[in-house]
């Protein structure tokens, strides 16, 4: 039964959350570490700190140890998250949770990224998550055919929109395009401050809110190079125009 459950926890699925696990438990069918995992997976880590603490070490199972994992990771202990996940994928090469943490981590070391997260993809193909982040890692490396592929399997969301619309500025042609669809702006406009001001304003708000959330420095990294770019031409319009 857990591994079914697993299954759904790693789409976050409504019958994973905690409040339906601990049920199950009282019913003996789940054992206390997967509701540690669940608990986490959820956003709890306190429930799921406590509920550790009341574990044996003999009774501890692989859920218990992705739980500690994750635990970790959200307590700023990245090098225990780290060595913990590097045991539970020799052992469990189906952790999902450890897989996404190491290729999270190694994001300088890529191609060892690309290992971990096209992993987690031939067993859940769906994860958008996981499809966004091969996206912006193959962008770095400058395939930007291939990152649009990813980004195109992926649900419509804002995100997701985002990373279609910025990637392809990779490409020489887009970024001339954006440079004339600026100039024609600012021209129509007689290269009006205010509405300058109010599209730096947004961009500068995207760029805040996409570097608050993790994996959001490709949506910055290419906003501050559109927003570069319309300055630029913006100020070159207006002394061309006054």
């Amino acid at each position: 039964m857990e591994r079914e459950l697993y299954k759904d926890l790693v789409y976050k699925q409504q019958n994973t959350l905690p409040s339906l696990i601990e049920e199950t438990v009282i019913q003996g069918k789940i054992s206390k570490c997967f509701l540690a995992l669940s608990y986490i997976v959820h956003g709890d880590a306190k429930k799921a700190s406590l509920v550790i603490k009341t574990l044996e070490k003999k009774l501890e199972t692989r859920y218990c140890q992705e739980a500690k994992m994750l635990l970790a990771s959200a307590q700023g202990k990245t090098s225990d998250a780290i060595n913990i996940a590097s045991n539970l994928v020799e052992t469990y090469p189906d952790a999902i949770f450890a897989h996404y943490l190491l290729g999270y981590h190694s994001i300088k070391h890529p191609q060892k990224a690309l290992e971990h997260y096209h992993i987690i993809l031939r067993l859940y193909p769906k994860l958008d998550n996981v499809n966004l982040q091969i996206a912006e890692i193959l962008t770095y490396l400058k395939e930007y055919p291939e990152a649009i592929q990813y980004v195109k399997k992926c649900k419509p969301t804002l995100k997701r929109n985002l990373y279609q619309l910025l990637i392809p500025l990779g490409f020489k042609r887009y970024r001339i395009l954006l440079i004339i669809l600026s100039i024609l702006l600012a021209g129509v406009t007689g290269a009006n401050i205010v509405l300058w001001g109010c599209i730096t304003l947004v961009i500068i708000a995207v760029i805040i809110t996409s570097l608050i959330k993790p994996g959001g420095t490709l949506i910055a990294h290419r906003l501050i190079l559109s927003e570069l770019i319309i300055t630029l031409t913006w100020i070159l319009t207006w002394f061309f125009v006054h």
